[in-house]
């Protein structure tokens, strides 16, 4: 306001001042306009760049938090397919042993828990695998005992041809000599 009130006096005093005057308070007016014109737009140039700054900071806020949770995500699925690993090797783990307490209750055994029947289980166990042993050693004595016998019943064919053939060179001969 105060910038107004002096222009206006200067408006008056310029109708009955001389022209010189008159130009001079024309270029200060217009010289001092011109420096505020600069001013703001210097003002807009450095709002602009503050707030061009302040979106690429969100950006980058923005991009961290993205890697975050992108990262986060990754450690979900790596423990996920951890505990999925986990649980199956633990279902692999029981179904074995389910396995091996079918087999000691087929032979015998019982499935019921407790300490009295873990020791029959293993009791169990011990005699499968002994009855296991005794039945591989059974098939192999019976393999070898029918490779024996084959081998006397070759050896007896054999012979037999053998005898066949002296008796025909025995007669071939008699024959020739004949």
């Amino acid at each position: 306001m105060v910038v107004v009130a002096n222009i206006t006096t200067t408006t008056t005093t310029i109708t009955r001042t001389s022209p010189t005057v008159c130009r001079y308070l024309t270029q200060r007016y217009c010289s001092d306009s011109h420096r505020y014109n600069k001013q703001q737009k210097q003002e807009k140039i450095e709002l602009n760049k503050q707030q061009q700054q302040q979106k690429q900071e969100k950006l980058q806020q923005q991009q961290q938090e993205q890697e975050k949770q992108e990262k986060q995500h990754q450690q979900q699925q790596e423990k996920q397919e951890k505990q999925q690993q986990q649980q199956q090797q633990q279902q692999k783990q029981k179904q074995q042993q389910q396995q091996q307490q079918q087999v000691c209750f087929l032979l015998g055994g019982s499935d019921f828990g407790g300490r009295a029947e873990a020791k029959k289980t293993a009791d169990c166990c011990f005699l499968a695998a002994h009855v296991i042993i005794f039945v591989v050693v059974v098939v192999v004595v019976v393999f070898v005992a029918v490779v024996v016998v084959l081998v006397f019943v070759v050896a007896a064919l054999h012979s037999q041809n053998h005898g066949k053939r002296v008796r025909r060179q025995n007669i071939s001969k008699t024959n020739v000599s004949i």
